[in-house]
């Protein structure tokens, strides 16, 4: 019997997916042994990153927190602003969040909605509006801190339109500045202020 293009699909998908079930296992396994080095030697991190070519302390730590059960392993190969952000919290919430996407609140013209997207679906600026380091922010708090950034957004913006700024008595001028000779005068008299 001769194997069709899409059995062989198949069967390299379900060597590939034990693979990594595999890996995973042997991760776990690699970050208990981490942690449990870590305990014993305070050097640790920095002899195993000496010892494996290319190993950042980041990817120890990682594995680490692997291994104390802190993150939970479908974490470990992500590496989405939400995914990176999930890991903040704890091995339950991190299930929770991966299993069921959280809830993203968005404003279309005047109105608020909200929609359903996978962790490593969301932008940086997203998962930060929807996970603090506690949690999922409710909708009314995803509100407020899209509030609350707009607002500093907005009076950043507004420090930048100066084309100078006075500190400590010294003027700093932004590049491509052209000042008159009224500017001038304007800002000598800030200056003695």
């Amino acid at each position: 019997m001769k194997l069709t293009k899409a059995d062989n699909t198949t069967e390299m998908i379900g060597q590939i997916s034990k693979l990594i079930l595999d890996g995973i296992a042997s991760w776990m396994e690699a970050g208990r042994l981490i942690a449990r080095g870590m305990d014993e030697d305070d050097k640790f991190a920095e002899k195993l990153c000496t010892a494996i070519p290319g190993m950042s302390e980041e990817t120890v730590r990682r594995f680490e927190a692997m291994g104390r059960e802190m993150i939970v392993p479908e974490l470990a190969y992500r590496n989405s602003p939400g995914a990176r952000r999930l890991m903040l919290l704890g091995p339950d919430l991190q299930r929770k969040y991966l299993a069921e996407a959280p809830e993203l609140l968005i404003q279309e013209g005047k109105e608020w909605t909200t929609l359903r997207l996978p962790v490593d679906e969301l932008t940086t600026a997203q998962a930060r509006q929807v996970f603090d380091r506690t949690g999922a922010r409710s909708l009314a708090g995803q509100r407020a801190w899209v509030e609350d950034h707009r607002a500093k957004c907005k009076m950043h913006s507004t420090e930048l339109e100066e084309p100078y700024q006075i500190v400590r008595g010294r003027v700093h001028v932004r590049r491509d500045t052209i000042l008159s000779a009224r500017d001038l005068a304007l800002l000598i008299a800030k200056l003695e202020e």
